[in-house]
């Protein structure tokens, strides 16, 4: 997998607001996790593609203005992080596991950023695998600045 063409494909398709065309990366069986899906559904974690489709779309007719703008990718093993901001500045990330066909059948989606105190001389990939817990694990193996 193309990993840059995957986030810029990610980033279009929720640009556009086109549920099908955001649908089309995700697996039948996906689970998503979410603090934000709480507010809506009364569960941070949706199971399956048809009630994910009706959680976005019902948050896309509340955000009317949405947009993403991909900031940086990791990469790992059948995984990427992918960071990225919102129409309003906020920085999140997608954690997204791949199946062996290439779909997402994991996602987790962080919107609250809280800065760890480092020195300024540290890696914002480091940063970043440190945020997502695969630093120690070995998982994540690359990264793109955007």
């Amino acid at each position: 997998m193309d990993a840059l063409a995957f986030a810029k494909a990610w980033e279009d398709g929720w640009n556009s607001h086109d549920l099908d065309v955001i649908m089309s990366h995700y697996h039948d069986e996906i689970v998503f996790r979410s603090r934000k899906a709480i507010q809506l559904v009364g569960t941070g974690e949706i199971h399956g593609k048809r009630a994910l489709r009706e959680y976005w779309a019902a948050a896309l007719a509340r955000q009317p203005d949405l947009k993403f703008s991909v900031q940086d990718v990791f990469e790992g093993h059948e995984m990427l992080v992918v960071s990225y901001t919102n129409h309003k500045g906020v920085l999140a990330t997608e954690t997204l596991y791949f199946d062996d066909s290439g779909r997402v059948i994991k996602l987790r989606r962080v919107t609250e950023f809280k800065m760890l105190t480092v020195s300024l001389s540290a890696s914002l990939p480091l940063l970043w695998r440190l945020a997502q817990g695969d630093y120690a694990s070995g998982l994540v193996t690359q990264a793109h600045r955007i």
